[in-house]
C-alpha cells in the first residue's frame, strides 16, 4: 500500500461493538466505512427464518452480507494464494481480509481458545521487511505488527477486496425503492408468533443464543432506521427513529440477563427463565407501535401529521411555518394551547419545561416527542 494510504488507514478510529458485531461482520464494516464513509446499506437485506419443523434450528439468520457489499458497495472478495499476496502486498493499494486461527493470534489469547477450528478475521494493509501491518476493527488495533513467520503459521484464507468502480453510486430511485420496501416489512409479527410458539418454557442453550441472535439483527436494524431518517433530514422521522433505538436496546439487556443468570446457575432454571422473558411482548408491541408511526410518517398521516393540522387549526394558521411562538401569542394563549394537545393526545404536559422552547417547529417536535413516549409502556 502507498505511503499516503498507509497513513490514512491507521489513522481512522472505528470501533463497533463486540455484543453486536461479530468478527467477520465489523471488518466488512469497517472497509465499506474506509471507502466510503458508511456501512449501513450492509444490513439492507438481512432477514430472520422461522422454521418451526426444525427443532435443532428453529430460527436461522441469513445477513446476506457478501451479496450486499457488492450490490451497495461494489466491493468483492477473491480469495488469493498465499504466494501471490506475498508478492503483490508490497505493491498493492488494496485492503486484504484475512482469516486466522484464533488460538495462535495474540490479541485474543487472553480468551484461551481451544478449538483450533475457531478463526478471527482481521484486516492486513501493508508490508515492511519481515512485518505484516493488520488493522483489526474488532479489537481496535490500528496498527498491529505481526512477524510474517508467525502470520503463515495462523492463516486460513485471503481474500483481495476489490473495488468495482462507480458501482457505490448506486442510483436513489432503486435505493428508495429498497429503503420503502424495508420499512414497509417492519413487522413484529414473526417475533411474536416465536415467542408464543417456542421460547415460553422452552429453554435451551440454544434459545439463548437465539435471543442473542434477535439482539444483533435488532441493533442493526436501530442502525438502518436512524440512517434512513438522516437520509431523508425528516426531523418526525429522527425523533421516532430515536425512541425505536431505545426500545431495541431492550433485546440486549434481555440477552445480558438471561447470560448473568446462566453463568450464576450454569442451567437457567425454567421459572426464572420465564420470569425473565416475560418482557418480551411488552418490547415487541412498543416496536410495532413505532414501526406502524414510521410507516405513517411515510405516507402522511401519522401522528405527526394529526399534531400539525390540529396545531395550526386551533392557533388558526394557514401552514406549516417556523416562528418564535412568543411573538405571536401571549402566554395564556400558549398555555390554552397546552392543554388543548394535552387533552386531544391523552398527555400530563409540565408546560415549565416547554418554556425554554420559542420556536414553533421545535415545539411541536417535543409535544410529538411526548407523545410518541406516551404511547409506549415502561419495560
Amino acid at each position: 500500500m502507498n505511503k499516503e494510504n498507509f497513513y490514512k488507514i491507521e489513522n481512522i478510529k472505528f470501533r463497533l461493538p463486540q455484543s453486536y458485531y461479530e468478527c467477520f461482520t465489523t471488518q466488512l464494516a469497517f472497509i465499506c466505512y474506509y471507502y466510503y464513509r458508511e456501512y449501513w446499506k450492509l444490513f439492507l437485506d438481512q432477514e430472520i427464518i422461522y422454521n418451526p419443523a426444525n427443532n435443532e434450528n428453529v430460527l436461522s439468520f441469513n445477513s446476506h452480507i457478501l451479496d450486499s457489499i457488492y450490490n451497495y458497495y461494489g466491493i468483492s472478495l477473491i480469495s488469493v494464494s498465499f504466494n501471490d499476496f506475498i508478492d503483490n502486498i508490497d505493491i498493492s493499494t488494496n485492503l486484504y481480509l484475512v482469516t486466522y486461527r484464533m488460538y495462535l493470534y495474540p490479541p485474543s489469547k487472553h480468551l484461551q481458545i481451544e478449538d483450533h477450528d475457531i478463526q478471527h478475521a482481521f484486516i492486513v494493509y501493508g508490508k515492511k521487511d519481515d512485518k505484516i501491518f493488520i488493522y483489526d476493527a474488532f479489537y481496535g488495533l490500528t496498527k498491529y505488527e505481526m512477524k510474517l513467520d508467525m502470520f503463515l503459521k495462523g492463516v486460513k484464507q485471503i481474500d483481495f477486496l476489490s473495488i468495482a468502480k462507480n458501482k457505490h453510486d448506486i442510483s436513489n430511485q432503486h435505493l428508495d425503492q429498497k429503503i420503502n420496501k424495508y420499512i414497509q416489512s417492519l413487522d413484529t409479527y414473526l417475533l411474536s408468533e416465536i415467542y408464543t410458539n417456542f421460547l415460553k418454557s422452552n429453554y435451551s442453550e440454544k434459545v439463548l443464543m437465539n435471543i442473542k441472535e434477535i439482539a444483533m439483527l435488532k441493533e442493526k436494524n436501530s442502525l438502518i432506521i436512524n440512517c434512513i431518517a438522516e437520509r431523508m433530514n425528516s426531523e418526525p422521522l429522527k425523533i421516532c427513529a430515536s425512541i425505536i433505538s431505545i426500545v431495541i436496546k431492550e433485546w440486549n439487556s434481555l440477552w445480558y440477563n438471561l447470560m448473568k443468570d446462566e453463568i450464576r446457575y450454569y442451567r437457567i432454571p425454567e421459572d426464572i427463565f420465564n420470569n425473565t422473558i416475560e418482557i418480551i411482548p411488552t418490547i415487541l408491541e412498543n416496536e410495532q407501535i413505532l414501526y406502524d408511526e414510521m410507516k405513517s410518517l411515510l405516507c402522511k398521516n401519522s401522528i405527526y401529521d394529526e399534531l400539525v393540522a390540529k396545531s395550526l387549526e386551533y392557533l388558526s394558521l394557514t401552514e406549516m411555518i417556523d416562528f418564535n411562538i412568543y411573538s405571536e401569542f401571549n402566554g395564556v394563549t400558549i398555555i390554552q394551547f397546552i392543554v388543548f394537545i394535552e387533552d386531544n393526545f391523552q398527555l400530563s404536559i409540565n408546560y415549565t419545561e416547554l418554556l425554554e422552547i420559542k420556536s414553533f417547529s421545535k415545539l411541536l417536535l417535543e409535544l410529538y416527542k411526548r407523545i410518541l413516549l406516551s404511547k409506549i409502556q415502561k419495560t
